[in-house]
């Protein structure tokens, strides 16, 4: 061997004419005894010799043949690491230009050229282009190395791309969509249909407390009801949403519908029992504990207590349904309650109305019930201002100042009960509405947040939507990824009319993790990646011309960089570890990209 020439030596020890042929690996053929070959690329070869000889004696030829692995060492050249590289992100004011240039030496020159005649020496320049358009930017790096023995060398290497410079908003493209999916049973997907999905970040909230941050969404929920889901996309400096709102159907199932109720009045002849009862079959009984040990089977039964005393009824109802395709389920059901039954005099003494009322503001209140007892009663609320409500809370708010006059009357069987209580409704000196909003800036992981209040505050509370808190009106915050986070900003100040603080609070989403990686999903047949998943290397087949190929990574780092050149190319992914990464490749006809799993 003497570099990449290889001289082969012919071993056979039988005499007499012999014919050699030789396969060298590389697909060049060769004739003679002992030949000597010119690898042009390192690597290990097969060669193997074929002979034969015409045997008189048969009239036939003679064959033998053997094979060896031949190995051609590379060079050990610097210049073979050094590999030019550079990513762009684009904003309304210009592109910030991020050197990717790995293999460097001990001494590295930059000169870029941004395809309007503008050049930088900077290793990381920022650009403002005069114009929207098509430019091709070129990094050209020289490097100086130092060799084995004190020699220096010096490499040089370039990378080109095509930077396209919009006109206008450059967020007015980006749109947030998703596909509703029903799989039945409270099982829902939701294909995202929106813009730059492949750099994009998403964030999903279902409706029900529950959230996500994958491309696409599968949610089940857990209880019938109408939810309404909203999708959050991010791109760069960009940001858009979109909601839609769905109806999660109950189980069909009749005994879901089934309710036993009742209620009761009692006099001094006897208590009638009232059977309310909802959502029966075709067909129901009854059966009725009166808490005395008497029973019943009557849909409505009346009853007399021997003596006075605390009686737990119980009714217990059996209902019988029809199902499509003629089947029948029986269902069942059951309620109590506690009758009270007096010593003599008048039931109705028991029932006391009794109320409290909350102050929420200058107009508006909270009465709260406090009644006796608690059971099988009704309510009307009066307000005094012409208004009334049932239930067995209230809440208030009156259009004018002045004196009011609330009254609760309740109902218990044949007996009523009421009470009433003045309030005053003042003209001012409550809490007046004030707004609080914040700014911030991203640095790193750090965010600096910054209050402002319209009016005079005492203090200011963050939530970092984190779980993280923090006090004041500045105030820096470091984040892990992944984001969005929900920042809220709550502001108050003191109130003398009503000795008690006033409060305002504004909430929104911050990313700080958005990266500045376009995404141009572009399924060009002609271009083959593979294999994948990935182990070790990675091929790409289908080349029309060189260009630049990077990997990112799922959080959109670029990891790994190379200049590509025409036909095919092979890279190392070895140091990588197991994930999903972006495969993108950009040659001057436009950008390719690919999801590539590697193992």
């Amino acid at each position: 061997m003497s570099g990449n020439i290889a001289n082969f030596q012919n071993t056979m020890v039988v005499s007499g004419a012999m014919t050699y042929t030789w396969n060298f690996g590389d697909g060049i053929e060769g004739y003679g005894p002992n030949p000597a070959h010119t690898y042009s690329e390192p690597g290990t070869y097969t060669a193997c010799l074929l002979v034969w000889a015409w045997n008189p004696l048969t009239q036939d030829t003679c064959f033998a043949d053997h094979c060896e692995l031949v190995t051609i060492e590379g060079t050990a050249s610097p210049c073979d690491e050094l590999e030019a590289g550079f990513i762009w992100t684009t904003t309304p004011n210009g592109t910030q230009f991020s050197n990717g240039t790995s293999g460097t030496g001990f001494s590295t020159t930059w000169h870029w050229t941004f395809g309007d005649g503008a050049t930088s020496n900077d290793a990381q320049p920022f650009h403002t282009y005069v114009e929207p358009g098509e430019y091709e930017v070129c990094l050209y790096a020289v490097s100086i190395y130092e060799l084995s023995g004190g020699n220096v060398i010096t490499c040089t290497d370039s990378s080109c791309a095509i930077v396209v410079i919009g006109g206008g908003d450059p967020c007015a493209d980006f749109e947030a969509c998703f596909v509703t999916n029903d799989f039945g049973n409270g099982t829902y997907f939701f294909d995202n249909c929106s813009s730059n999905q492949g750099n994009g970040q998403f964030y999903w909230t279902f409706g029900d407390g529950s959230t996500s941050t994958l491309v696409n969404a599968e949610h089940h929920y857990a209880q019938p009801g109408t939810y309404t889901v909203c999708l959050y996309a991010y791109y760069l400096n960009c940001a858009d949403t979109t909601c839609s709102t769905i109806v999660v159907q109950g189980s069909s199932v009749p005994c879901d519908a089934l309710e036993a109720g009742f209620t009761w009045t009692t006099t001094p002849n006897g208590t009638q029992f009232s059977n309310t009862t909802s959502g029966t079959g075709f067909s129901s009984t009854w059966h009725w504990t009166f808490g005395d040990g008497t029973t019943s089977n009557n849909g409505q039964p009346f009853h007399t207590y021997a003596q006075p005393g605390a009686y737990e009824v119980c009714l217990y109802v059996t209902s019988i349904y029809e199902l499509s395709g003629g089947n029948v389920i029986t269902c069942t059901d059951t309620v109590c309650g506690v009758v009270i039954i007096q010593n003599g005099g008048d039931p109705c003494d028991d029932l006391n109305a009794c109320f409290e009322t909350v102050v929420i503001d200058d107009n508006s209140f909270v009465f709260v019930n406090c009644s006796a007892p608690t059971t099988n009663i009704q309510y009307l609320w009066a307000f005094g201002d012409g208004t009334t409500v049932g239930g067995v809370n209230a809440d208030h708010s009156y259009q004018q100042p002045g004196t009011y006059t609330v009254c609760l009357t309740a109902y218990w069987g044949n007996c009523v009960d009421s009470t009433c209580t003045t309030i005053v409704v003042g003209g001012g000196g409550g809490c007046q509405p004030f707004e609080v909003d914040f700014g911030y800036g991203v640095q790193g992981t750090a965010v600096v947040f910054e209050a402002t209040a319209s009016v005079p505050v005492l203090g200011v509370l963050w939530y970092f939507g984190d779980g993280g808190e923090g006090y004041g009106p500045v105030v820096t915050h470091l984040y892990e990824p992944p984001g969005p986070f929900n920042v809220c900003v709550a502001a108050w100040y003191w109130n003398d009319a009503t000795q008690d603080t006033c409060w305002a609070e504004h909430c929104e989403w911050v990313d700080p993790f958005q990266n500045g990686v376009g995404i141009s999903e572009d399924l060009d047949d002609a271009i083959r990646v593979y294999p994948n998943p990935a182990r070790g290397v990675i091929s790409i087949d289908g080349l029309s011309s060189s260009g630049d190929v990077l990997i990112h990574s799922p959080e959109g780092r670029v990891v790994l960089q190379q200049r590509t050149h025409a036909t095919r190319h092979v890279m190392s992914v070895e140091h990588l570890a197991p994930a999903i990464y972006s495969l993108e490749l950009r040659t001057a006809q436009g950008s390719l990209w690919r999801r590539i799993a590697i193992e």
